[in-house]
């Protein structure tokens, strides 16, 4: 059994892109290198509304079930997929082979047509060796079905810039088809397959765009994500976000959606699993009143809006907003994703108030909250100069066999260290599997999930051996002498999916596996292939 607790489904009507790129991506300290630093002037150029809306992917889904109904062979049902990725890969070539012929950025490199060589610096060059890139891109992409390679793995260049492409390329798409080309990447034929899908939605709208609405709407999202869930037989749930200062704007008559009822909403009726927070857009955990007490002007920056600027007790709203949402996630079982790595936020500021600290806060008073810490503190625990490992480690003390922290878990979303530094990441795992093998169910054996962190893993090189890297660390760690007493299951078994069963409650009675009953049981869907191994291995 094998599910990825951490991913994203979604394309780029969903996010504020250009707000993102501009704050975000193309920041200080950005996720994506240097090379989206590179790449930030043709991001922000792109005539995004080429990628399908939510809307015209919820017509096409209206027309696409019968068509596959309709098909005889597996061969016609990739077909009809296959188109709707041609089509998309060519908006999405069209829309960059223009931004790059229209960037004033880019215009001297095009009619000078310097060579990289001669480039002193290394921004530079990387903007040189996208334009060649993008000047190469195929006009077709493969099929589905085909082992031909993705256009981009066929050309020469620097794999980090081929990577921000690859990811661009990707926002061009249908969700459902994203879907398709995640399991091409990912699976493992005949070995391990990915079971179920946990793809989190993200509302940044409030923290960069100030309230403005994103192409497609987070309500529309949910009914797509509703869609995909039924058309893949319950292969894929989604988690909802919760945005704090979206419900401190409704409360306040600032916004016209309630991001409480937007959650409540996609769970009892739209097949969601659990929620999906994103602290270091600008809110801790818990504990913003606090803060405000110590810095008064904390959230007084020229990127929010000014209702949020003055309000002097911004930080008592967003707390009660995030313990109403705590209560009821515990109450009925909701598991809760929260992004903890120290990064993709507007500033370094508000990326620290990802930190354990905050978390320990709201295990406190809600012991029982069934949590998962994305990127366990940060996507990269070996480099950072060990600085990731403590971070880890922080988010591991919280994991306790009772009381609070009881269903506190973490997971291994955009490890990409597994391709490129295996037995470094190998060393610092075993050292935590060690450092908490005397906490019996809190052990980290039985706390740490399986993720991807697709379509965001995209911009690593090499990302489809992912899943096979992974598989290949745990063999080895299980033949360490420390891990060989793992007994119950392997540790293998654990990581991949058990532990995600029991974090998301997905086993027979658990609140989360009722509520998805009832959501099959209202459109038909058969019991998926996750479910069935659930019930094998758990009774």
């Amino acid at each position: 059994m094998t599910i990825d607790a951490h991913c994203h489904i979604f394309n780029g009507t969903d996010i504020p892109v250009m707000d993102f790129v501009g704050k975000v991506l193309v920041g200080e300290a950005s996720p994506l290198g240097p090379a989206a630093m590179a790449v930030g002037a043709l991001l922000q150029g792109l005539a995004w509304s080429l990628a399908p809306s939510g809307n015209v992917e919820l017509q096409t889904l209206r027309e696409l079930s019968p068509q596959l109904a309709a098909c005889t062979t597996e061969q016609a049902k990739i077909e009809v997929i296959s188109q709707l990725r041609r089509n998309a890969y060519a908006a999405g070539t069209a829309s960059l082979k223009t931004a790059a012929a229209t960037s004033p950025l880019y215009l001297p490199f095009i009619v000078e047509k310097q060579s990289k060589l001669l480039v002193p610096d290394m921004q530079t060059r990387l903007q040189v060796e996208a334009l060649e890139i993008i000047d190469k891109l195929p006009a077709t992409i493969p099929d589905l079905d085909k082992d031909a390679p993705e256009p981009l793995d066929m050309l020469s260049g620097d794999r980090s810039v081929m990577g921000v492409i690859k990811f661009i390329l990707q926002n061009f798409q249908y969700r459902y088809v994203n879907i398709q080309q995640y399991l091409r990447t990912f699976n493992v034929p005949g070995v391990r397959t990915v079971d179920l899908l946990m793809p989190s939605m993200v509302d940044y709208s409030w923290w960069i765009s100030k309230g403005k609405t994103t192409g497609t709407t987070l309500e529309t999202q949910v009914k797509v994500m509703e869609q995909l869930s039924i058309m893949t037989g319950g292969r894929m749930h989604g988690f909802v976000p919760f945005c704090p200062l979206r419900e401190v704007a409704f409360g306040k008559g600032e916004s016209a959606t309630s991001s409480f009822a937007l959650v409540q909403g996609a769970l009892d009726e739209h097949g969601f699993i659990g929620v999906k927070l994103y602290p270091p857009m600008g809110f801790a955990a818990l504990g913003n009143q606090h803060i405000q007490d110590a810095e008064p002007d904390f959230w007084k920056r020229c990127w929010l809006p000014e209702w949020v600027q003055n309000t002097p007790d911004l930080g008592r709203l967003l707390d009660g907003a995030l313990r109403r949402l705590y209560g009821y996630c515990e109450e009925h079982g909701v598991p809760v994703m929260a992004h903890t790595g120290l990064s993709n936020g507007p500033s370094m500021a508000f990326k620290n108030l990802a930190g354990s600290r905050y978390w320990a806060c709201v295990l406190k008073e809600f012991p029982r909250l069934r949590i998962n810490f994305g990127h366990f503190g940060d996507t990269s625990i070996v480099k950072d100069q060990r600085a990731g490992f403590s971070l880890a480690e922080a988010f591991a003390k919280e994991m306790n066999p009772s009381g609070p922290g009881e269903f506190a878990y973490a997971d291994a979303g955009f490890f990409t260290e597994v391709i490129s530094d295996q037995p470094e990441l190998k060393a610092d795992l075993q050292k935590l599997y060690d450092l908490t093998a005397q906490k019996g169910s809190a052990s980290l054996a039985n706390r740490f999930l399986y993720g991807t962190d697709w379509e965001m893993s995209l911009t690593a090189s090499s990302i489809g051996s992912y899943l096979s890297d992974f598989m290949k660390l745990f063999k080895e760690l299980e033949e360490l002498p420390s891990l060989r007493d793992e007994t119950a299951t392997t540790l293998s078994n654990k990581f991949f999916g058990d532990n995600a069963v029991r974090y998301a409650g997905l086993s027979r009675g658990g609140k989360t596996r009722l509520r998805l009953q009832t959501f099959y049981d209202k459109h038909g869907v058969k019991p998926p292939a996750w479910l069935l191994k659930v019930d094998d291995r758990f009774g």
